[in-house]
């Protein structure tokens, strides 16, 4: 076994990055011919030349070629796989990148490369205009500037759209509700401006502008019921959106209308309908409101927009809003860790979400200044504020992994080849193999909310004199930055296409665990232990019922797979499922990529030591 290198773990996300150089930005041996792969090309909408903001260097797209300004060598497309490239260096035809690459709002975001500097390509590129195109745009024009939105025109409605229309959008009041649905009403809010904004070119007041002018301007004792005349006397809008959502036996009741702010409140559009939970959390029942509140606008929508408010958002768009009402409700509730992980959920989950990202940044500046605490005019009440703050973030911690899966328990099915047959007795034998896994996301979201906690803590002055030495030494006991892989027991059936057992097994699985390395708790870093597959046998099996058969995971230490997330934050999925999650692409977690590496855990240096096998 040969010793690759000995690494303080830092940022876990990008722990593959680091096991074998450039393993997350490909580290795959490539051999194409010298054009690339033949038919293998750049998405046209990719062609021409892009560049950050805040870097000098512009990469060109043209057909299969990719060239960074700052580098001699171009790079050839070698083969697409969803919205990862690999792509391989004309000058060594022996090393390849898979990168991430996907549009956004038109603009370029380039996710999963390991280099540095300028040859970190991760960010968000912008399109560069060609000379021409310049050289047209400075000409004098006659024509009006228009808003952004008026070019979505001819795509989303025809007419006007609702220009000149401006409008507020309140949260809707609820009924009926209990804690974990409380974050409800935001999110059809968070929705309704995103549909509104989106499909028509009516003016909607954003709803970080419109929280601060409740906030600065109202009296928050009657935050239930408030003035839509003076608030749209102050927000300078002529419409409200008001609302309400009331739970019922069956699902839910949402009630929306529009309102002018004149003294006589006069309703322009309004909607009444029912929903069950999964129609307001796949956002289909929100759609269908916005669809017919604008319709009810005069806002003649095209057969495109009916036909897209007639389904459910995207996946990535319902996570993100869900992550980001969710941050709201916490925020507003003084849970301000809480926020802050659910503003870096959504902002992660949805670049293109700009309010998450605003709040996000705005939390993350407060809670990283020290400043909280400061007009306390004591040291010691100031300190009770730091330790109050610490004990927050150490036992959101622990809910976190009781709601979110921390790490991933995966098993692989073998192939046709890998099936022993006795042809005398004609049955078969074959084996598979269970492995853990970390969740990027988990990891990446606490290094983030602990870092950011840490910052604040570091800006006071106070550590050394409040005796804070945090999170190496935790307010909590026991520390929830250190734990233990466990040794679980899990119950595997091999399933006919009855629904039959035809046999069972139960494998040890060594899994989950983590804790703070030497260096880490500078940053905030939690790192994951890696641990080794198991692999589980059957035999005996009815060789003609084996292309008919399927896998169960049947418990985890005696729960149900459900039960287990919810309790030990342990997620199941086959092979192929985990290998097509985002984040385990985007840093090389592929379940191929860790059958090669041992990583073990050195506890005399509180460091990991990575292995090839």
């Amino acid at each position: 076994m040969k010793k690759l290198w000995v690494s303080q773990i830092t940022m876990l996300v990008t722990l593959a990055i680091f096991i074998v150089p450039g393993l997350a930005a490909g580290g795959q041996k490539a051999s194409p011919t010298a054009s690339g792969l033949s038919g293998t090309a750049f998405p046209s909408e990719f062609a021409g030349t892009w560049k950050r903001d805040n870097h000098n260097n512009t990469l060109t797209y043209a057909d299969n070629q990719l060239k960074a300004s700052n580098q001699k060598t171009y790079w050839y497309l070698s083969s697409i796989s969803g919205n990862k490239y690999t792509i391989t260096a004309a000058s060594n035809s022996s090393f390849s990148a898979s990168i991430g690459m996907r549009l956004i709002n038109s603009n370029l975001e380039i996710s999963g490369d390991s280099g540095s500097g300028e040859d970190n390509w991760n960010g968000t590129w912008k399109k560069q205009q060609s000379s021409q195109s310049q050289t047209q745009q400075q000409q004098p024009s006659t024509w009006t500037a228009q808003p952004a939105q008026a070019t979505q025109s001819p795509q989303y409605w025809t007419g006007d759209g609702g220009r000149g229309m401006r409008l507020g959008i309140l949260v809707p009041h609820s009924q009926g509700l209990n804690e974990i649905q409380e974050y409800l009403p935001v999110m059809i809010q968070g929705v309704l401006v995103s549909n509104i904004t989106q499909y028509s070119a009516i003016s909607v007041l954003d709803r970080v502008s419109l929280d601060r002018v409740i906030t600065e301007t109202l009296d928050l004792t009657y935050e239930d019921d408030l003035d839509i005349v003076s608030l749209g006397h102050v927000t300078q809008v002529g419409y409200m959106m008001t609302g309400n959502l009331i739970k019922t036996s069956t699902g839910f009741s949402l009630q929306i209308n529009v309102t002018d702010t004149t003294p006589q409140a006069k309703t322009i559009a309004s909607y009444s309908g029912t929903c069950t939970a999964a129609d307001l959390d796949n956002h289909s029942a929100i759609r269908q409101a916005s669809y017919e509140l604008l319709t009810q606008m005069n806002v003649r929508l095209t057969a495109r927009v009916r036909n897209e408010l007639s389904r459910a958002s995207a996946q990535e768009t319902i996570s993100a809003q869900t992550a980001l009402a969710q941050g709201i409700t916490a925020q507003r509730q003084g849970t301000e860790v809480a926020a802050l992980s659910y503003y870096l959920q959504a902002a992660g989950l949805d670049p293109s979400l700009v309010e998450a990202e605003t709040r996000l940044k705005s939390l993350s500046d407060v809670l990283s200044s020290g400043s909280a605490g400061m007009d306390m005019r004591s040291d010691i009440q100031w300190r009770n504020q730091w330790v109050a703050r610490l004990r927050e973030t150490e036992e959101y911690l622990v809910r976190y992994l009781r709601t979110s899966p921390a790490y991933y328990l995966i098993y692989t099915l073998p192939a046709t080849n890998q099936v022993e047959i006795d042809y005398d007795r004609e049955t078969a034998t074959f084996s598979i193999e269970l492995r853990g896994a970390p969740v990027p996301s988990w990891f990446e979201t606490m290094k983030q909310v602990i870092g950011t906690i840490r910052s604040g803590l570091l800006a006071t002055g106070r550590t050394e004199a409040w005796r804070l030495n945090w999170p190496s030494q935790s307010v909590i006991t026991p520390s929830p930055f250190f734990a233990n892989a466990a040794t679980y027991a899990v119950v595997v059936e091999i399933i006919n296409s009855n629904g039959t057992s035809m046999a069972r097994q139960t494998a040890n699985l060594q899994l989950g665990g983590w804790f703070v390395p030497d260096g880490g708790e500078q940053m905030g870093a939690i790192a994951p232990f890696f641990q080794p597959g198991t692999k589980v046998t059957f035999s005996g099996i009815d060789v003609y019922a084996v292309e008919n058969l399927s896998l169960r995971i049947s418990s985890i230490n005696g729960l149900s797979p459900e039960r287990a997330l919810s309790q030990y934050g342990i997620l199941v999925l086959p092979q192929n499922e985990y290998d097509s999650i985002q984040s385990v692409i985007d840093n090389g977690l592929q379940l191929e990529n860790l059958r090669q590496f041992d990583v073990r855990f050195d506890r005399n240096r509180n460091l990991l030591r990575i292995y090839s096998r």
